[in-house]
């Protein structure tokens, strides 16, 4: 099973930003955007795991939820990853306090896993929700024909475009999920979720 942890967004937000990605999914071309159902925020990827780690995983959660209270998170900023001058991604980024309250979530639950001696992807945590991966064609186009001001203008024009926004929402839940790759994209399917403390 190859699975992850994560917190799921609201329909309405989803809703939102699809909306408001509309123009960007028209004209920018060579970007793959990910499907409005599938919109979240990663907390851990733990990858291909047997399903008797399950119970493991699920209390690692658990435990994680029973420990943080449910929060509001802004989301304010569109970026591109990992670096602005070689991106792949474009990427939202949430307020200061969000980040604070999403750091702490994230290292609980990492510390619940590792406890547990679960693997999972230790890189570090970044605060985001990706909206879009740039394909190959993009990256040629981009890294070896446009010179350092043509870049900055596209970045720029990308941040524009998308930009002033802010969206609001409530925490609730976290989420683990298991991911199934097919040659259309992948397919995420709920498999436990827990509530925070209100």
């Amino acid at each position: 099973m190859r699975l992850f942890i994560a917190i799921d967004l609201p329909a309405e937000i989803k809703d939102s930003l699809w909306q408001q990605l509309a123009y960007l999914r028209d004209y920018l071309e060579f970007a793959r955007f990910v499907e409005k159902e599938n919109l979240h925020l990663t907390l851990a990827f733990l990858g291909n795991q047997p399903e008797k780690s399950l119970n493991l995983i699920k209390e690692a959660i658990k435990d994680t939820a029973l420990n943080f209270t449910s929060q509001k998170l802004v989301i304010d900023k569109i970026s591109l990853g990992p670096s602005e001058l070689k991106p792949r991604m474009i990427w939202l980024g949430f307020d200061k306090a969000s980040q604070g309250y999403l750091e702490s979530l994230t290292n609980h639950l990492r510390k619940n896993l590792k406890k547990a001696a679960l693997d999972f992807d230790e890189k570090d945590f970044s605060s985001h929700i990706t909206l879009a991966r740039f394909d190959n064609r993009w990256q040629l186009k981009f890294q070896k024909k446009l010179s350092l001001s043509e870049k900055n203008r596209e970045i720029k024009r990308i941040k524009e475009d998308f930009s002033p926004f802010k969206l609001e929402f409530w925490v609730e839940k976290i989420t683990l999920f298991e991911s199934n790759l097919t040659p259309t994209g992948p397919l995420y399917k709920k498999i436990f979720e827990f509530e925070l403390k209100k």
